[in-house]
């Protein structure tokens, strides 16, 4: 069989996925799979022409597709049940909504969110949830509610049950839709997690090729001390990989790589992890290192109200009296702890990756967020990691600017 595009296969030709097909759809798939992986654009073609003339090999083919078909079961989504028993109450939300009946459209929302009980529909029931408060809304705005209440009150509620969607957390905040002791997700992670969905997407989950290329490319560049080039890039695909919005430069003054989370969140990184233990830190390094802020706010206009964390990557543990004032305004991440966090940040995405289903799904965005924040990735535990300045982590030298 012809074997579709990458990004159809990472979605569809996942074997969680395969099951819900009939066994007949589900043997052509792996048997196609399975064919593919190794195979020459010639050999493809040359399947391609038996699956034509459906001669003797093609046969062989066949029997082989359905000795896996009489081994292969359907199986049936576990939610399905609660879908079907919300379809009426569906049907008659679009006609109340089409004759401008609020009230009638806001009660068959209730009695579709009264259905909607399996975990697996948390986002589903996110959507109706919201529509409820959309058709509240609309009736208070009709005269057939007195107030707006029960709109904020539905939006409160959709926004807990899907907390990492950052329009709900907006729409509820520009409602007034609860109150100021609500907790939600933080809305940088979110972003990151929005990213790190569409890198995994693009890498794909068939195989772990890709992943795996990257991942060791990140490691050879910041686990060696040679190279500043070399680090500095690792430490950029570092970000990226992660969810950060990650960049470089090689202007002069520039800072080295920066990670936005979003337009209220960015660490921007001075790496002098080419020193050496005992280098002694100057106080020409301090000051570069302390004025990278000023750098991001003159040349990313979108960062200009954002928290900007500078951090030296270094394994100094010494600087000059001259570098101490600059230094109390950086943050200090050891070479070592840096290189320790990194290899934790990688696992922890390699293993959220395995269970991820595709974009969208709001039970592993929560899953990834719960990981993020437990393994320090997440930006608000970074800047409490960080917490340390440089100043108060070196040791005071009297004297020169080596270094």
């Amino acid at each position: 069989m012809i074997i579709l595009g990458e990004n159809l296969n990472n979605y569809l030709f996942k074997k969680e996925r395969r099951e819900f097909f009939h066994p007949e759809i589900q043997a052509e798939l792996e048997f196609g799979l399975e064919q593919s992986k190794a195979a020459t654009a010639a050999g493809m073609l040359d399947n391609l022409r038996h699956f034509f003339a459906q001669d003797a090999e093609w046969d062989e083919a066949e029997k082989a597709i359905i000795a896996l078909r009489g081994g292969l079961t359907q199986r049936t989504l576990a939610a399905a049940p609660d879908l079907a028993a919300a379809v009426a109450g569906e049907l008659d939300y679009q006609y109340a909504l089409w004759n401008a009946d609020y009230i009638a459209a806001l009660e068959q929302c209730r009695a579709v969110i009264g259905k909607l009980t399996h975990t697996d529909l948390r986002g589903y029931r996110a959507l109706w949830l919201y529509l409820a408060g959309s058709a509240a809304w609309l009736a208070h705005q009709a005269g057939q509610l007195p107030d707006d209440s029960t709109a904020k009150d539905y939006f409160r509620q959709a926004q807990a049950a899907a907390p990492v969607l950052r329009w709900l957390v907006a729409l509820r905040t520009n409602a007034a839709a609860a109150s100021s002791s609500d907790a939600s997700e933080d809305p940088r992670l979110t972003a990151m997690i929005e990213r790190l969905e569409a890198i995994l997407e693009r890498m794909g989950t068939i195989h772990d090729r890709k992943f795996d290329a990257e991942e060791a490319a990140i490691l050879n560049a910041i686990l060696q001390d040679d190279n500043g080039t070399l680090f500095e890039d690792g430490h950029k695909r570092l970000g990226t990989l992660l969810g950060f919005s990650a960049g470089n430069s090689s202007d002069d003054a520039a800072p080295d790589p920066w990670w936005i989370a979003d337009d209220s969140f960015c660490i921007v990184s001075e790496d002098h992890a080419g020193a050496k233990a005992d280098t002694v830190l100057s106080a020409t390094k301090a000051r570069q290192a302390a004025s990278h802020p000023d750098w991001i706010k003159a040349n990313l206009p979108e960062l200009a109200n954002a928290q900007i964390v500078p951090v030296i990557i270094t394994p100094c543990s010494k600087a000059y009296k001259g570098a101490i004032p600059s230094l109390r305004r950086v943050r200090y991440w050891a070479r070592e702890d840096f290189r320790i966090w990194a290899k934790t940040a990688l696992q922890v995405l390699r293993e959220i990756r395995r269970d991820f289903p595709g974009p969208g799904h709001l039970a592993w965005r929560a899953t990834a967020a719960t990981r993020f924040k437990q393994a320090k990735i997440a930006p608000i535990e970074i800047e409490r990691m960080l917490s340390k300045s440089a100043a108060d982590a070196m040791t005071v030298v009297a004297g020169g600017e080596e270094g």
